[in-house]
């Protein structure tokens, strides 16, 4: 609460920014940034413990980030989950987590096996999803096939009666010719 006081009064003092604030408005500022602060925090512990199984992931960095901008982004992450300052219940679970992660991508063997593993999960997920689209497309195309009944069903509606294909109408014959025949 009160580094935001200072810095609110700090910019005040320059006169550039928005009109000194009292002391009521400073407080409520400082209340809000703290729990937004808090919120933010508590964001990052359940994000690192859902995806715990990816190290990049964890510490928000691309596989081909060099080693300093992993380790600010380290920083920057096992400040926001540390114990300490995160009232979290799985804070400490969650710095465990981050402290591995950028023990596994400091090792280039096993950062190169994350890359590979990702890489074949990314093409399992593109062959499962174009799989699972396929089958739509069939569903649907078994669902929308239009039968010789549906026509009939679809003349008789629009010209007001059955009006009977050439095919129907040569088996009839037949058959009216066949039992004439009898």
């Amino acid at each position: 609460k009160k580094e935001v006081k200072e810095e609110v009064k700090e910019a005040g003092a320059e006169k550039t920014g928005p009109p000194p604030m009292d002391d009521a408005d400073l407080d409520l500022l400082s209340e809000f940034l703290s729990e937004t602060s808090h919120l933010e925090r508590k964001q990052q512990v359940e994000r690192i413990i859902k995806y715990r199984l990816n190290p990049f992931e964890v510490l928000q960095c691309r596989a081909d980030m060099p080693d300093d901008e992993i380790n600010a982004g380290y920083r920057k992450i096992s400040l926001m989950v540390h114990p300490d300052k995160c009232q979290h219940p799985r804070a400490e679970e969650a710095f465990g987590i981050c402290k591995k992660a950028l023990a596994e991508l400091q090792e280039e063997e096993k950062r190169v096996f994350y890359v590979e593993i990702m890489g074949a999960a990314r093409l399992e997920a593109e062959r499962e999803l174009k799989q699972q689209k396929k089958k739509e497309r069939e569903a649907l195309a078994a669902r929308n096939k239009v039968t010789a009944k549906d026509v009939d069903k679809l003349r008789a509606a629009l010209l007001g009666g059955v009006k009977k294909r050439k095919r129907e109408e040569e088996e009839e014959a037949g058959t009216v010719a066949a039992d004439a025949e009898e």
